[in-house]
């Protein structure tokens, strides 16, 4: 069974395949994590940038999350369903 740490994170970085490769450089790859970091991490514009970039329309995040906690304050985002915390 999955948890939901290692569900969002396969959410969050499926772009990475697109972005990351044998061929690009070190600095690529840098970039992507700073803004993936920053983005859940609810820093600045970083998530909206991001979801906006790749066109996201749903998330699988953490409830307690920074992102999930931002998501919670922006226009045209609503959370549809939260798992019961211990």
């Amino acid at each position: 069974m999955s948890s939901i740490r290692s569900a969002s994170a396969a959410i969050c970085c499926s772009p990475a395949s697109r972005l990351l490769s044998t061929a690009a450089p070190i600095s690529s790859a840098t970039r992507f994590l700073q803004r993936y970091v920053a983005a859940w991490s609810a820093v600045g514009d970083a998530l909206p940038e991001l979801l906006e970039h790749y066109a996201v329309a749903w998330t699988l995040l953490e409830p307690l999350s920074p992102a999930a906690s931002l998501l919670d304050h922006l226009p045209g985002w609503e959370r549809i369903y939260t798992d019961p915390t211990p």
